[in-house]
């Protein structure tokens, strides 16, 4: 099944595929609900989670994190460079202090860099606020008997250029990724 932002551009995408011999039909509550599993697996499938108390971080939060944690980072070891230039308890050479100043400045620059990745948002600030793609837009449901009549009914729905196309099964639910960009941690939409 495929979203469109228009209803008109689903409509050219029905005509299109009942043309190329598929029984394409207006998208039902069971398509809606596939469209929006989809959706959301994608969601899930791009988020990141690590050990302890990492993430879960959402695709925007991970963008966050590519900026600031190498960003504080190297503030850091400046910061903690120049920290390091001045005399220290324990009668430590300026090498040494420089170089346990970077250490310490690189080390506690990251953090305040994860720390701002993870709630600064990047960009796209009304993400929350938007309605899913398949919750705004007018779906087209292409039946298909098998992975070779999926892959022309996809490039069929393609051509109409749709928002996203999910492939589900008979009851609503994703076999798969929707668009592997959409899925990515950090980069794509």
């Amino acid at each position: 099944m495929a979203t469109y932002e228009r209803p008109e551009d689903a409509r050219r995408a029905m005509d299109e595929a009942r043309r190329a011999g598929f029984e394409a039909v207006p998208g039902h509550a069971v398509d809606r609900r596939g469209a929006l599993r989809g959706e959301m697996a994608d969601e899930l499938e791009s988020t990141v989670v690590g050990p302890g108390s990492v993430g879960p971080f959402t695709k925007s939060m991970s963008k966050g994190l590519a900026r600031w944690v190498p960003l504080g980072t190297v503030l850091g070891v400046i910061g903690g460079a120049l920290l390091g230039l001045l005399p220290w308890p324990g009668g430590l050479e300026v090498v040494p202090r420089l170089i346990l100043g970077a250490v310490i400045g690189g080390f506690a620059g990251g953090t305040v860099g994860f720390t701002a990745g993870g709630f600064v948002r990047p960009e796209r600030r009304h993400e929350d606020e938007r309605p899913l793609e398949a919750e705004a837009g007018s779906i087209v449901a292409v039946p298909v008997a098998g992975p070779e009549e999926a892959g022309r009914a996809r490039a069929v729905l393609e051509r109409a250029g749709p928002v996203r196309i999910d492939e589900t099964d008979a009851a609503g639910f994703p076999t798969g990724a929707s668009d592997a960009d959409r899925t990515r941690p950090v980069r794509g939409r």
